[in-house]
């Protein structure tokens, strides 16, 4: 429930979302004077344990987050994209925000772009920034020996992507882009921005030690490094579309040039969150106070920080692969822990446990499983 007494209401997503968890910890403690919503009817004991003094509204609908800050005319609500389809949603309404709805998005279209992957290639095609794309009848006609990865247009993670090797195993399939392989194994390189009209404001890389499933799915071990060509080639891209607000670009080096291109954007919150702000990137924290229109808090960097998911993952590596995990340890790495730091043992035991019993993770979780075999 909300209440008057809330200055400022930082909007996450579900309970049940490993971001809105890490992000609530984190922030929480930057700023005690900022209120953080979570998208719930109600919320159960767990949750209240999980998220103390965390108050809660429906946000499935951009009318639930109008009339809830209608309702609350002092009280500053700041939107965090969790998820393209919401945002698009919202940004097709930007007439219509309330003067106390705050928050940082390109324009509807432009999001809708981003969040089409055969859009985006599309939209960048010749400058060589982006993946090379084919079409079917291209494929049909003369199959690169690289091989080709098959990916729906829209959608999150490694979900229903397939690596095609074979002319004779490759079949069109409604919905998906057909992208040029790129050199894929250990060289992911995730880059993160945050725009301000067009301008950038912040920004930091890490790449993929380790990922489940091993094939590529979700980042459970990435550390910081920087590549000024990424930095570059991100930054023409984002100011091209005269971003605003946050972005995440997936890179990958070409096989034939070593250079690398971007192979998908994506226009919200992503799962290693946590990493930017405790690097000292402040990415999030910055969105935020820019919203506000406050000043900027300085990033003051850690460059040997890493991020580990330590429940399951990380226990489940050392047991399973304790060579591997011996061998992959490193003195120099401040480890911020998926899930674990800033939020107290127990709460992050309870937290692992509430995550366990809930039956959508197990789903995406099998899906990504079947994605990579």
């Amino acid at each position: 429930m909300l209440n008057s007494s809330a200055k400022v209401v930082v909007m996450l997503d579900k309970p049940s979302d490993r971001r809105s968890f890490d992000l609530f910890h984190w922030l929480k403690k930057e700023h005690p004077e900022w209120n953080f919503s979570l998208k719930a009817n109600r919320l159960s004991w767990i949750e209240r344990i999980l998220y103390p003094s965390a108050l809660r509204f429906n946000t499935d609908a951009f009318q639930d987050i109008k009339q809830t800050a209608e309702a609350h005319p002092n009280i500053q609500f700041v939107y965090l994209p969790f998820f393209e389809d919401k945002s698009i949603e919202i940004a097709a309404e930007k007439e219509n925000w309330p003067a106390n709805l705050l928050g940082l998005l390109p324009d509807q279209q432009v999001l809708e772009v981003a969040a089409d992957k055969e859009a985006f290639a599309q939209e960048f095609k010749g400058r060589e920034l982006v993946v090379d794309l084919y079409t079917e009848a291209e494929l049909e006609k003369d199959f690169p020996s690289s091989g080709i990865v098959l990916k729906p247009r829209k959608g999150r993670g490694a979900i229903g992507v397939k690596y095609i090797t074979d002319a004779k195993a490759f079949m069109p399939e409604e919905g998906s882009t057909y992208q040029k392989r790129l050199n894929g194994k250990d060289n992911v390189i995730g880059a993160f921005y945050l725009f301000k009209e067009g301008k950038k404001i912040a920004h930091y890389q890490h790449q993929r030690v380790r990922s489940y499933p091993a094939s590529g799915g979700v980042s459970v071990h990435a550390k910081l490094v920087h590549k000024d060509e990424i930095e570059k080639k991100g930054t023409e891209i984002l100011s091209s579309m005269h971003w605003n607000g946050i972005a995440m670009l997936e890179f990958l080096p070409d096989f034939e040039t070593g250079s690398y291109r971007a192979i998908e954007c994506n226009p919200r919150v992503w799962g290693t969150v946590l990493l930017g702000e405790f690097a000292g990137a402040r990415i999030i924290e910055n969105y935020i106070l820019t919203s506000l229109g406050q000043p900027l808090v300085q990033s003051n960097w850690n460059e040997n920080a890493a991020i580990i998911w330590l429940l399951p993952y990380q226990l489940l590596f050392m047991i399973f692969q304790p060579l591997r995990w011996w061998k992959s340890r490193s003195k120099n790495a401040q480890v911020c822990w998926l899930n674990a730091t800033r939020t107290g043992t127990l709460r992050a035991l309870l937290f692992f446990m509430y995550a366990l019993m809930n039956p959508e993770k197990w789903k995406i979780l099998f899906q990504k499983i079947k994605t990579a075999k």
